[in-house]
């Protein structure tokens, strides 16, 4: 989904989310909703597709793929396979992968198997990996 801000006949904003056509082009992409500048979200936002937030999102998100702009702010509890941060997190962060970029601005707590951090994110908090699946072969068996 992709939200654009279309204005009303009194000149305010209103969120316009367009459906996709039956049997129209994918072009191989994943759907995927985008919080726009200007757009202030109070409450929680849950979906299995991929979330773009230029925005600002004041309460937990829960989604596959996570990008925050620049100018994007989350405060809340993130959940998702991965994460793109530019932009200011305060909370709790789970995912697979976090890439913190060089305008990046986290706090708190991370819960993860991969991070990568530009040179000029700031990071403050704790981060704690989650071990990832072992692909050793179990122990040979003793002979007696």
């Amino acid at each position: 989904m992709i939200f654009d801000k279309k204005p009303t006949e009194y000149g305010q904003p209103s969120v316009i989310v367009p459906m996709p056509r039956a049997g129209g082009p994918s072009h191989g992409l994943p759907p995927c909703a985008i919080i726009d500048a200007g757009l202030h979200i109070q409450g929680d936002l849950a979906t299995d597709r991929d979330v773009q937030v230029d925005g600002h999102i004041n309460g937990n998100v829960s989604c596959a793929r996570l990008t925050i702009g620049k100018d994007g702010a989350i405060t809340g509890d993130i959940k998702a396979k991965e994460i793109v941060v530019r932009g200011k997190v305060k909370g709790t962060i789970r995912a697979t992968r976090v890439m913190l970029m060089e305008s990046a601005d986290v706090f708190r707590r991370h819960l993860l198997r991969r991070m990568s951090m530009e040179e000029g994110a700031h990071f403050v908090g704790a981060s704690n990996a989650e071990p990832l699946p072992s692909t050793a072969s179990p122990p040979a068996e003793k002979i007696s």
